[in-house]
């Protein structure tokens, strides 16, 4: 396989590079959450991080900056640190040792490039791993244990050819692995930054090369999906789930699931499902913007009420992802009128929901089993932007 060495732009910023406040954090010992958090003007943002099981308290806070736009992602005892628009940046931790002094710390623009925009790291194993890049057309193959930035990108695909017509990108914007495939989701917005129709590429993670998910079919080799502009994709037991968040001034989006052996899709979701909570007079439409699943008999959904660009309020929903069937919000009283900004399940199949209110910000643990709070609220200083859970051997 070919290496892309010159595709690069990078430089390690090590233990010397930080201030003495950010070498203060204290090495992780159990199972622990990473929570992005962002300042409600979005001026500045850090990382929180607590014990999983007993106290959930915050108990320390770290990656203090003075930009907004980070998010996290885990691999184990690994901290990712993802600087995206106009940082375009990662950075990895080990949480057993440091969460403030990076093992590495590499731009994610193409040489000469600018404003990738990386969102998120998927690993097939401890040395291979992919970038998925929101402003880029191409997907990188990284090693995560290399020593230098010219031993990071192994290799690059191409995925141009889904650039809407007068878009430079696909807008890569999920990415989930089943099976040696690798999935990547794309919005494929045009110029305007309007909705068309979103794709799924399916890659072989044993050459990297596309497979045609309908070889009978000519033109793009992907699976078209029904839901528009998707911003979060979950897998479960051989399928994956996708939600779209639609257009900001029309009910468009939904939830699809796509069997990740034979490539068919299908629709749980759609603009008929929740009409009831919208308003065509004021411009208020529901929009369906996380998906977590808990089991293949049971999953959850953020259903956000938005009027143009602003959220009014969120619901939590149940839905049953084999029969496809949508239950009743959740009925807890911490949930009641707040804005909700990630969920995510635990490695104790826990729903964890971000409460991003400017006034009362906070993370709610529920217990799926009984659909009630779990522990005590955790209360943070910022709202919450992305949950991620640190596994400690």
């Amino acid at each position: 396989m070919k290496k892309y060495s010159f595709m690069l732009l990078a430089s390690a910023l090590l233990a010397g590079c930080f201030g003495d406040d950010d070498k203060k954090s204290t090495p992780l010992t159990e199972g622990s959450y990473a929570v992005q958090t962002v300042a409600a003007d979005y001026t500045s943002s850090s990382v929180v991080t607590g014990n999983i099981l007993g106290d959930r308290s915050v108990s320390q806070t770290i990656l203090v900056k003075d930009k907004s736009d980070f998010t996290v992602n885990t691999y184990g005892k690994y901290l990712y640190h993802i600087g995206r628009y106009n940082t375009d940046s990662i950075a990895r931790y080990d949480s057993t040792n440091s969460l403030n002094v990076a093992q590495w710390e590499y731009s994610t623009n193409d040489n000469g490039a600018e404003k990738s925009n990386p969102y998120k790291i998927v690993h097939v194993s401890d040395d291979k791993a992919y970038v998925i890049r929101y402003g880029a057309k191409t997907v990188w193959q990284i090693n995560p244990q290399a020593e230098n930035a010219d031993q990071l990108v192994v290799d690059t695909i191409d995925l141009s050819a889904y650039n809407y017509p007068d878009s430079d990108f696909p807008r890569m914007s999920e990415a989930a692995l089943y099976n040696d495939k690798l999935f990547v989701v794309m919005q494929r917005l045009d110029a305007a930054y309007n909705p068309q129709t979103a794709y799924v590429a399916v890659i072989d993670t044993a050459d990297n090369t596309e497979i045609d998910t309908d070889p009978s079919t000519s033109g793009l080799k992907g699976i078209p999906l029904s839901v528009t502009n998707p911003i979060s994709a979950e897998a479960d037991n051989g399928y994956l789930y996708i939600a779209g968040r639609g257009n900001y001034g029309s009910d468009t989006g939904g939830l699809e699931k796509i069997d990740m052996t034979t490539f068919v899709s299908s629709n749980i979701i759609n603009n008929t499902t929740f009409t009831s909570l919208n308003n065509t007079e004021t411009n208020t439409y529901f929009h369906i913007t996380d998906v977590a699943l808990a089991s293949d008999q049971h999953g959850y959904v953020t259903v956000n009420i938005e009027k143009n660009y602003d959220t009014l309020s969120s619901k939590v929903y149940e839905f049953n992802p084999t029969s496809k069937t949508i239950g009743q919000p959740l009925n807890i009283t911490s949930l009641n009128e707040v804005i909700i900004s990630d969920i995510a399940i635990d490695t104790n199949q826990r729903l964890w929901v971000g409460v991003s209110n400017e006034t009362n910000p906070g993370i709610v643990v529920i217990d799926t089993d009984t659909n009630t709070q779990s522990g005590n609220r955790i209360e943070l200083q910022m709202p919450p932007k992305s949950i991620s859970f640190l596994s400690i051997d």
